[in-house]
């Protein structure tokens, strides 16, 4: 190995491998406990395939929701992803389900104290809501827009969507853009920054 690629290697506490959504996250966590960090991205673009991802976000027992006075709890996210997945993954996966219902309502609200990023929930039920632990409410959630501008010099570095997103999750799904496309886009072309 050259001493370049070592100095490279040595010089973070912390070294993250892509520049999606999950390694960015990890990124934001370490060095908001005080680490250094170096975030390594194979293309000369940030944002991985999250830049494919629509943006609904599954997210239960939130803040947003408990804000909204819907009731939710991590035993009911839990009973849910058990109910509405196949039997045999449990063995494997049950773990990981906890581990993500008691985790994401935490993370959800540290993006949002360390970013400029803010959620809102959307109308959307889950996927299965008559399932044990299932919710008709307060679990999706979108993201709001937010300009690259907020980047500065490095707004060209971040990859387009691969989509056309127009609209946030929460406009497309809340306004119901499938079946009522002319009036939806009429409605929210105004009000729309166009520089998501």
């Amino acid at each position: 190995m050259s001493k370049i690629a070592e100095d490279t290697l040595v010089d973070r506490d912390v070294l993250i491998v892509g520049s999606g959504s999950a390694g960015l996250s990890a990124a934001l966590r370490a060095a908001a406990g005080g680490l250094s960090v170096r975030v390594f991205e194979k293309t000369s673009m940030i944002g991985g395939t999250s830049a494919m991802s629509g943006a609904g976000t599954w997210i239960p027992a939130n803040h947003h929701a408990r804000k909204a006075g819907l009731s939710d709890s991590v035993a009911d996210a839990i009973a849910y992803l058990r109910a509405a997945s196949p039997e045999s993954w449990r063995s494997e996966e049950d773990e990981l389900w906890a581990a993500f219902a008691r985790e994401a309502p935490r993370t959800l609200e540290f993006i949002e104290q360390y970013t400029p990023l803010r959620f809102a929930l959307t109308k959307e039920p889950d996927v299965m809501p008559e399932r044990p632990g299932g919710k008709s409410v307060g679990r999706m959630l979108s993201p709001r827009p937010l300009s690259r501008r907020i980047v500065g010099t490095l707004a060209s570095s971040i990859r387009r969507s691969t989509l056309p997103h127009l609209f946030t999750y929460q406009e497309v799904f809340d306004d119901d853009l499938y079946h009522n496309p002319i009036g939806t886009v009429l409605r929210l072309t105004p009000v729309s920054c166009g520089d998501y």
